[in-house]
C-alpha cells in the first residue's frame, strides 16, 4: 500500500480486511486533520462505500455541495444516508457555519450499521499545524476501531511558539520544552508517546496511528527520527497530495 492521500490509508485498509466491514475512524490533533478526513471520505465514495461524517465537538461541513450533503438534526437513521453523496450529520449549525455534535449516545447508535462508514472529528486545532490536548480532549464515542493522530509536517524545525501550537502551554508541559525551542523529532516523539498527549484518553480496544501530512522530500529523514522513537505506527501524507 502506497503511503499518502489519493490511495486509502494503510491501517484503514489493514483494519477493513481483518474486520470484514465499515469502520469507525476517529481523527484527532492538527495540521491537516479536517482535510484529511474528507479525502478519506472522497475516496470511500469512489468504492461506492456508504459514508456517514459526524463530530463529537463542532467542524465546517465540507464546502462541496454536490459530493457531500448535510443533515442537522439531533437523530438519525439509516434512511438519511445517500448513495449518490457522502453524508455529514450534525444536531445544527451555529453561527458561524459550524456543525455542532449530536449527543454521543446517538452518535453510538450508528455502530449497528456494519456497512456505514464513520468518519468522526473528535477535537479542534484552531488550523494550525500541531496540538496537545487540554483535559477534555479528544471527545472519543464507543466503537471507534481507529483513531488518527494528525500533525503538519510544516512545524518540524520550527520553533515553539503561540503562532505554531494550538494549546502551546499544554505542549510546553508534555514535551517539557520552553517558547523558543525547536520542534525536533524528540519533541514530536513526547508529544505521541506522553499518556497526556495526541492519543490522551485513548480507549483501550481503539488502535492509534499517527498521520503526519504535507511532508517534503527533504523532511522524510525528519520523519525517519520520529518514526524511531515513537510508540504508535506512523502514516505519510507527501506535499500537495491532500
Amino acid at each position: 500500500m502506497k503511503e499518502g492521500a489519493g490511495y486509502l490509508l494503510e491501517n484503514i485498509d489493514s483494519l477493513r480486511r481483518k474486520l470484514n466491514r465499515a469502520l469507525c475512524i476517529g481523527f484527532s490533533g492538527a495540521g491537516g486533520k479536517t482535510t484529511s478526513l474528507y479525502q478519506v471520505a472522497r475516496e470511500l465514495h469512489i468504492m461506492h462505500e456508504k459514508v456517514l461524517i459526524t463530530t463529537t465537538t463542532k467542524m465546517f461541513p465540507a464546502e462541496n455541495k454536490l459530493e457531500f450533503r448535510v443533515v442537522a438534526r439531533e437523530t438519525f437513521n439509516y434512511n438519511d444516508l445517500s448513495d449518490d453523496s457522502v453524508t455529514q450529520w450534525f444536531s445544527r449549525l451555529n453561527r458561524e457555519g459550524k456543525g455542532l455534535s449530536p449527543k454521543l449516545a446517538n452518535i453510538e447508535k450508528m455502530n449497528n450499521y456494519t456497512d456505514v462508514w464513520k468518519l468522526i472529528e473528535i477535537d479542534g486545532s484552531k488550523h494550525l499545524p500541531i496540538k496537545a490536548p487540554n483535559l477534555e480532549e479528544p471527545v472519543y464515542c464507543s466503537g471507534m476501531d481507529l483513531v488518527y493522530g494528525v500533525i503538519g509536517a510544516s512545524v518540524f524545525g520550527q520553533a515553539v511558539s503561540k503562532d505554531r501550537v494550538h494549546r502551546v502551554e499544554r505542549l510546553l508541559e508534555i514535551t517539557q520544552t520552553q517558547i523558543g525551542d525547536l520542534i525536533s523529532p524528540e519533541v514530536v516523539a513526547r508529544l505521541i508517546n506522553h499518556p497526556e498527549g495526541l492519543f490522551r484518553g485513548l480507549p483501550e480496544e481503539t488502535s492509534g496511528c499517527v498521520l503526519i501530512t504535507q511532508v517534503r522530500p527533504e523532511q522524510e529523514a525528519f520523519v525517519d527520527a520520529v518514526r524511531a522513537l515513537s510508540h504508535k505506527p506512523i502514516e505519510v501524507i507527501p506535499w500537495r497530495q491532500v
